[in-house]
């Protein structure tokens, strides 16, 4: 292993699903917080192991919904009664149920649109780099193998204890990332 002033972490490298929960498991109870798992597929439990929680996207969306669902019927009944005040079919000028599809269009439009940016948002993406591609045998990530990082912004981090704790957790591979 070499010795590099800019290092991201020390990565683990594991043959399946099960022995990656069980070092993730593992490294929460030893104190680590800054962990990350990189798998080929979703792995059940591994979010909550890791300890994430949900973000706000969901509330952000929603209130994205409303928003432009709002400001469309608002546009629509002012261009209706207000800015071109034509009386088509005998309909009043007022007519609201007329306004239910297109303002349900625009308020999932505008949640679709706000949905995709918070996802960009909150996943860093587009990310053209990132550290942990320096890992040995990270491309094998997304086809067969799962991988264990600590990071070095952990307060525990300290880079031989760590690395003699990931490979006392038996994995097929134990590096340093650098960045």
């Amino acid at each position: 292993m070499s010795n590099n002033n800019c290092m991201h972490g020390v990565a683990a490298e594991f043959a399946d699903a099960q022995s990656l929960k069980a070092a993730a498991q593992q490294a929460r109870d030893a104190g680590y917080d800054n962990v990350d798992a990189y798998t080929p597929y979703y792995v059940e439990g591994l979010s909550e192991i890791l300890g994430e929680r949900p973000g706000p996207g969901p509330y952000i969306v929603l209130i994205a919904l409303f928003v432009g669902a709002g400001f469309f019927f608002w546009f629509q009944q002012f261009l209706n009664t207000q800015g071109y005040p034509f009386v088509i079919a005998g309909r009043p000028l007022n007519s609201w149920q007329s306004f239910t599809i297109l303002t349900f269009e625009v308020g999932v439009l505008f949640a679709g649109i706000t949905a995709a940016l918070t996802m960009f948002v909150r996943t860093g993406l587009p990310q053209p780099y990132h550290p942990i591609f320096n890992a040995e045998n990270i491309d094998l990530a997304s086809s067969s193998r799962y991988f264990l990082c600590i990071r070095t912004t952990d307060p525990q981090f300290h880079l031989q204890k760590t690395t003699d704790f990931l490979t006392e957790l038996g994995p097929l591979n134990v590096s340093e990332v650098t960045c």
